[in-house]
């Protein structure tokens, strides 16, 4: 599992849905899929309305925990429903 905050969402994330994780890199590179798919496990609303935050947890596959690593050291990491 991978725990992250998401910043301004307006996605209205539940558990239960897929979502991708996209980066997007530092140095001015083209958007890139990190990992595709995911179910959310967890969300967290508390601070949504202080900070503009909401906490998720997703499951992953093991191999995927390398992919979303490497994408963080990259860059931001944004959460787009899967389609």
């Amino acid at each position: 599992d991978w725990s992250s905050d998401v910043c301004s969402s307006d996605l209205n994330l539940t558990v239960g849905e897929y979502v991708d994780l996209y980066t997007i890199p530092q140095k001015g590179s083209a958007t890139d899929l990190a990992v595709s798919h995911v179910s959310i496990t967890k969300v967290d609303n508390k601070s949504a309305n202080m900070s503009g935050q909401v906490g998720i947890l997703v499951s992953v596959q093991p191999k995927d925990v390398v992919l979303i690593t490497d994408a963080i050291q990259a860059g931001r990491i944004v959460v787009v429903r899967h389609a």
